[in-house]
């Protein structure tokens, strides 16, 4: 009777003791997975249409482009197609065109490590680099307008060569906007350069995101260049333009030295580097 009792005793015991044990690896494994969960999950909350409107070629080029973002990191999307060239008016150079790949112009910023990963398609040839993430010394006006159903606050600033205004909205509680441009009390929907040549403009928003494939990712494809040299990406690629014409011109029986090419103006949005950030 009494080596009954205990055995009753032992197993109630040893149920119990099984009990925590798991409750214990229960608790331990959600804390585990959670934080895996949180150093990898690129998912994106939002999404943010916009009109890209550039005239680096003194002719102005509408292009769709998009912002997918969350609260660490987000990338901006534009140029991205299966067409290599778009034309503005469906046929040729004459009023403007843009090159675009699969993969796109991309600038992806982590807010953790402060920086701004970049992939931008000179030609057709695509160059990535990384930079240190800008610091904008943003200026906050008082005056107001509505874009789409957001109450938006205007806010100016300088970078690299150009003056901006753009226009934010607490509503969406994320410090980002288009292209590099973040560090304000909220989401920017607009941003346009005193001179016109280089707008983003808001078209939608998505959020909560409806898609479960919106993820925050960063394509590598592409010449690798650190920032100093990738600030002369143009140059490099009209200097390799220059070596493969000189070579067909070589080869079909021309001259040495009767080969030219002429680089044409052109209008970046980062005019100068004087005063980095």
């Amino acid at each position: 009777m009494v080596l009954y009792i205990r055995c009753i005793l032992w197993g109630h015991f040893t149920f119990k003791l099984f009990i925590m044990c798991y409750k214990i690896l229960a608790i331990f494994y959600f804390v585990f997975t959670f934080f895996c969960f949180s150093q990898t999950n690129n998912s994106a909350v939002g999404k943010i249409n916009y009109e890209y409107v550039s005239n680096y070629t003194f002719k102005k080029v509408n292009r769709p482009s998009t912002l997918l973002f969350s609260e660490n990191n987000s990338v901006f999307i534009n140029s991205k197609g299966d067409e290599p060239i778009v034309y503005m008016n469906g046929v040729n150079f004459r009023d403007g065109y843009y090159v675009q790949d699969k993969i796109g112009n991309l600038i992806f910023k982590d807010f953790i490590k402060d920086s701004i990963r970049i992939r931008k398609l000179v030609n057709t040839e695509p160059y990535v680099s990384k930079e240190n993430l800008p610091k904008f010394e943003w200026k906050i006006k008082d005056t107001t307008k509505q874009i789409g159903s957001f109450n938006c606050r205007l806010a100016t600033t300088s970078f690299r060569g150009r003056n901006y205004s753009a226009w934010f909205t607490e509503k969406i509680p994320f410090a980002d906007g288009p292209w590099k441009f973040s560090g304000l009390p909220g989401m920017i929907l607009e941003v346009v350069s005193e001179d016109n040549d280089y707008q983003f403009l808001f078209r939608s928003v998505e959020m909560p995101i409806k898609s479960k494939n919106e993820n925050i990712t960063f394509n590598e494809d592409g010449t690798y260049l650190d920032f100093e040299k990738f600030k002369t990406a143009d140059d490099i690629e009209f200097q390799k333009m220059k070596k493969q014409g000189e070579a067909r011109w070589l080869s079909s029986g021309g001259k040495p030295g009767g080969y030219t090419l002429t680089k044409n103006p052109t209008n970046p949005i980062e005019l100068s580097y004087d005063k980095d950030n």
